[in-house]
C-alpha cells in the first residue's frame, strides 16, 4: 500500500486528453460500430459471396470495448466494496438504502448512517493515466456530525466541506444527492455520541484494507 498526498482535482494533462478521447469513441465509436455490425449483418444475409471479414471486425471492435469497460466498471465496484462492507460487517456503519449513493461505474459512493450520526465518502481518484485503466487510488473518509464544516447542494451535486486544506471538499453527484443533503442537515441538529473517533476510525480501517488488498490511499496531510 502506498499513502499518497496529492490534489484529487488535478488530473494530469496526458489523463485529459487520453480521457476526451476515450470518451468520445465511447459517445461516438460505439453506435457506430453497432450500426455497422447492423449492417454487415445484413450484407453477409444478403450477399452470394458470403463475405463475413467486416461483419468479424466491427463485431471484434465493439466486443473488445464493451468489454474493456465492464472489466474496468467490476473492479472498481469490487474495490470500492471492500471498504464499505468492512464498516458494515462490524457494525460500525448502518445506511439505509435510501440513504446511499452508488455511482453505476462504482467509482465513487457516499452514504449515510442516521441512527448513529456518521457520513461515509469512498472515491476512486482519476488523476493519471494509469489510474483510468488500473483503479488502484482510493480517497476513503469518514466524518461525524461535527468533523465537517458544511455542506452545499446543487441540482443533484453535493459538496462536502472538510476543512482539510488539501482535501477541501469532496463531490457527490447522484440522483438521490437531494435526499441526501435533506438528511445530512437534520441530523447536525441532533446531538450524537460518539465513543471513538469517526475519522481515525475509518482511516485506521482503510490503511489496513488497503495493505491487504494492494491499493492505494489517498490521504490528507492534515488528520
Amino acid at each position: 500500500m502506498i499513502v499518497k498526498n496529492l490534489d484529487p482535482y488535478r488530473p494530469t494533462l496526458s489523463f485529459k486528453l487520453l480521457f476526451t478521447t476515450i470518451m468520445m469513441g465511447v459517445f461516438c465509436g460505439i453506435p457506430v460500430l453497432i450500426f455497422y455490425c447492423w449492417a454487415s449483418y445484413f450484407h453477409y444475409v444478403n450477399s452470394s459471396t458470403g463475405d463475413y471479414n467486416y461483419l468479424l471486425i466491427s463485431c471484434t471492435a465493439l466486443t473488445a470495448i464493451l468489454l474493456s469497460i465492464l472489466i474496468i466498471c467490476i473492479k472498481q465496484r469490487k474495490q470500492r466494496n471492500l471498504f464499505l462492507n468492512h464498516f458494515k460487517k462490524v457494525g460500525f456503519f448502518e445506511p439505509l438504502k435510501c440513504d446511499e449513493c452508488k455511482t453505476i461505474t462504482g467509482s465513487h459512493y457516499a452514504g449515510i448512517d442516521i441512527k448513529n450520526g456518521i457520513l461515509l465518502v469512498i472515491a476512486h481518484t482519476n488523476t493519471s493515466m494509469r489510474t483510468l485503466f488500473v483503479p488502484k487510488d482510493y480517497l476513503v473518509m469518514g466524518f461525524d456530525m461535527n468533523s465537517f464544516t458544511s455542506a452545499e447542494l446543487q441540482g443533484r451535486r453535493l459538496t462536502i466541506y472538510t476543512g482539510k486544506p488539501d482535501i477541501p471538499f469532496v463531490i457527490v453527484e447522484h440522483k438521490h444527492a437531494p435526499a441526501l443533503f435533506e438528511r445530512l442537515s437534520a441530523m447536525r441538529n441532533r446531538n450524537y455520541r460518539y465513543e471513538n473517533s469517526v475519522p481515525g476510525f475509518v482511516e485506521h480501517h482503510a490503511r489496513r484494507i488497503a495493505d491487504e488488498n494492494n491499493l492505494n490511499l489517498v490521504m490528507s496531510r492534515f488528520n
